[in-house]
């Protein structure tokens, strides 16, 4: 099954934390297969888990239970060939290094970004772009 969207690190927060509940609802209708986030925002949650103190036992649960339902797209060679396309359009040296490299990945797949940060991405040529808090 090809994937339809990628979630970005924001949405996936809030797909665990079950707020917004525009988020929730409007992943409610979606299949297993159809949501998939990019290896880089894994490892950014990783780092989110790791660093969280306290709450790492609970956040590790809340990572664990939303990785049941979402699929990781590892980052291949398609998605590097894109990303070095991507890199050249990105003149902004102020663009996040990963944000550029999620839209190259969203991009090398052929699916829709989710994000709450759409402005950031407008500038891709090509990349769908949603914003499910809207």
């Amino acid at each position: 099954m090809k994937p339809k969207y990628m979630l970005d690190t924001h949405m996936c927060v809030y797909l665990m934390k079950e707020q917004p509940i525009a988020v929730v609802e409007r992943l409610a209708p979606c299949y297993v297969g159809d949501v998939v986030i990019s290896a880089l925002t894994l490892a950014e949650l990783e780092l989110g888990v790791a660093s969280s103190g306290r709450e790492c036992a609970q956040n590790r649960l809340a990572l664990d239970g939303f990785l049941e339902d979402v699929w990781v797209a590892p980052f291949g060679g398609e998605a590097a060939r894109t990303y070095g396309e991507v890199k050249c359009l990105a003149v902004d040296s102020k663009l996040d290094p990963v944000d550029q490299r999620v839209a190259a990945h969203a991009l090398s797949l052929d699916v829709t970004l989710v994000t709450n940060h759409d402005a950031d991405f407008a500038m891709y040529p090509g990349l769908r772009v949603e914003n499910w808090v809207k």
